[in-house]
């Protein structure tokens, strides 16, 4: 018990992303397009434990000729969920993408989440980074999802900071130049 306290206090302090827009001064900025910026433009040495086969994953296990979604979640955030589940409604739309999906949460919730989502028999690379937050800090990362898309040339054409329609993510991933995204708002929760 102690340990889950530990942790969780350093996830609140260390600046980790917050669950389902709970930033709500980051909520009242995505009504504004998002574009990619230089600094998160290159896809970053990530390490990530799997959830499947209890392997390893870096940045060079990807395939550089094939477009790369990373998407970063937290298995227990409502939002991610239904990402999950349209995800797995359109995976003929991302038979040719490599889809990494990264959260700092432990691998149990990370199955559960697969198990939620019925991703068992997707072609993604789920799993966790741990507290590294390397992945959460490289984009700046403040709530859940959050969807970085690079075409088949490695380059970064689209973030999105809130759950993106299904064409409009695959219209980024194969556009050859970036494109601006307009984030549709959350809607409010109470808490």
């Amino acid at each position: 018990m102690k340990k889950w306290i530990v942790l969780a206090l350093y996830a609140l302090l260390s600046g980790a992303p917050r669950v389902c827009g709970q930033n709500r001064p980051v909520l009242a900025q995505a009504h504004k397009a998002t574009t990619p910026t230089d600094s998160s433009a290159f896809i970053p040495n990530f390490s990530i434990d799997l959830y499947k086969g209890n392997k390893h994953m870096t940045k060079a296990d990807l395939n550089p000729q094939k477009p790369l979604m990373i998407i970063y979640y937290s298995p227990t955030c409502e939002h991610c969920r239904q990402l999950g589940d349209s995800l797995v409604a359109n995976l003929h739309l991302f038979k040719e993408v490599q889809v990494v999906m990264v959260t700092f949460r432990p691998s149990q919730e990370v199955g559960e989440y697969i198990r939620l989502c019925h991703l068992e028999g997707a072609p993604f690379f789920i799993g966790t980074e741990g507290l590294t937050f390397l992945v959460a800090k490289h984009y700046g990362v403040q709530t859940f999802p959050f969807i970085a898309v690079y075409n088949k040339h490695q380059r970064l054409t689209a973030i999105f900071r809130s759950p993106p329609m299904m064409k409009v993510l695959h219209h980024a991933l194969f556009s050859e130049r970036p494109i601006p995204v307009p984030v549709q708002p959350q809607p409010e929760e109470v808490y």
